[in-house]
């Protein structure tokens, strides 16, 4: 038999020392960590189908996990993601941090019991196609348990209870896994219509909001977030549909930053609405679409403690 694993440099030494005794395969000493049977598990899978050369993608590796010793932030329960080096891909991994830098995790680890928390999935492709997002792991995750999943580009929210698959389509806009020079490496693969310089080059640099998120929450603890103060609301677009304008309104309580984008059906950026500090209070905001194809388009809000998305055609 033969073992493989991988060895993450998390404490900034150069070196990691193996002795020799411990490479043979008949004798030395294993160094793992035992499956804990107390823990609670919740694994992805995502696959997908190149539109343009009908090749799949599968990723099988995202699975948050509640064990007995880990905790909400970075520790030894946790795995990174590697993302493919060639090739079709399409991966899902959650958004953590470590050191103060943002991380791709296969494992997010949590405390045995802990509830009442979202965690962010990157989604991360470089062809266009459809893909299906699955949860097919549910295990030993008490029954009491909202777990939802919200797509922040399309607006969708899904039980995951009551729910087993969701699908959705992406193309190679919003990738953050590639450098400007994989994308021209690449080019070359990518049909015609995605060959040009994309928007997710200069949202890379700004920190794009990563597209799914998932909140786990005790559905046994009665819930009073109508009794809570939002800070803000958003309103629907008017006229929906539309032709060739609309407008919705958002109401904040304190001064911040507000981005407003335009997304297609594919996740390409079409328009920035709006982008810089916005003071306390109700603003119009204007969606001029002259041009645009017919079809989805996803208005996505993005505030310093808020993501919204409202759909239109």
């Amino acid at each position: 038999t033969w073992q493989g694993f991988f060895v993450e440099n998390t404490d900034g030494s150069n070196t990691v020392d193996v002795a020799v005794a411990d490479t043979d395969s008949e004798g030395g000493a294993f160094y793992g960590r035992h499956a804990s049977l107390e823990r609670r598990r919740l694994g992805f899978k995502v696959s997908g189908r190149d539109a343009a050369n009908n090749v799949g993608t599968l990723d099988v590796a995202t699975v948050l996990q509640w064990v007995p010793g880990a905790q909400d932030g970075a520790d030894a329960f946790d795995g990174s993601k590697l993302n493919p080096l060639g090739g079709a891909f399409g991966t899902l991994a959650f958004v953590g941090e470590r050191a103060g830098e943002s991380i791709l995790r296969a494992v997010d680890s949590r405390p045995l019991e802990a509830t009442d928390f979202e965690v962010e999935l990157d989604f991360t492709t470089n062809i266009s196609g459809a893909f299906t997002l699955s949860w097919p792991l549910l295990d030993n995750v008490p029954a009491s348990w909202r777990l939802e999943l919200e797509d922040r580009l399309t607006g969708t929210v899904v039980n995951l209870r009551s729910d087993s698959v969701y699908a959705f389509a992406s193309g190679p806009v919003g990738v953050r896994a590639l450098s400007p020079e994989q994308f021209s490496q690449a080019k070359p693969t990518l049909p015609a219509s995605l060959r040009a310089t994309p928007s997710w080059l200069q949202d890379n640099a700004r920190g794009q909001a990563p597209r799914f998120v998932l909140r786990v929450a005790d559905g046994s603890v009665a819930d009073s977030d109508d009794e809570l103060p939002r800070g803000y609301t958003l309103s629907e677009v008017y006229p929906n549909p539309f032709s060739p304008s609309a407008e919705f309104t958002l109401t904040i309580a304190d001064a911040q930053t507000v981005r407003a984008e335009v997304f297609d059906a594919l996740g390409r950026r079409v328009a920035v609405l709006t982008d810089g500090v916005q003071p306390p209070g109700t603003h119009r905001i204007e969606v001029h679409g002259r041009g645009w194809a017919s079809g989805l388009y996803v208005i996505r809000v993005t505030g310093e403690q808020f993501v919204e998305t409202r759909r239109v055609t």
